[in-house]
């Protein structure tokens, strides 16, 4: 992605805000309230199903980018 112009750790964030969102309504800090997780990595604590649903953002997002090649 840092050829798409996102260098920055808060732009990722962002991202995964957004892909998070699409599929359960929350953003990643509030999955993780609603999992009761404080410290842990929210994929350690996840079910398959919502594993996959979370590389399914991911992979519909790259796709996207090398399509519409978005910048920033």
């Amino acid at each position: 992605m840092r050829d798409g112009g996102i260098s920055e750790d808060y732009e990722y964030g962002i991202l995964t805000n957004e892909i998070y969102k699409e599929w359960s309504g929350m953003k990643a800090n509030e999955y993780k309230t609603y999992k009761g997780i404080r410290k842990e990595y929210l994929r350690n604590n996840m079910s398959n199903i919502e594993v996959l649903l979370t590389d399914l953002g991911e992979t519909a997002t790259r796709e996207l980018a090398k399509e519409h090649r978005p910048y920033g």
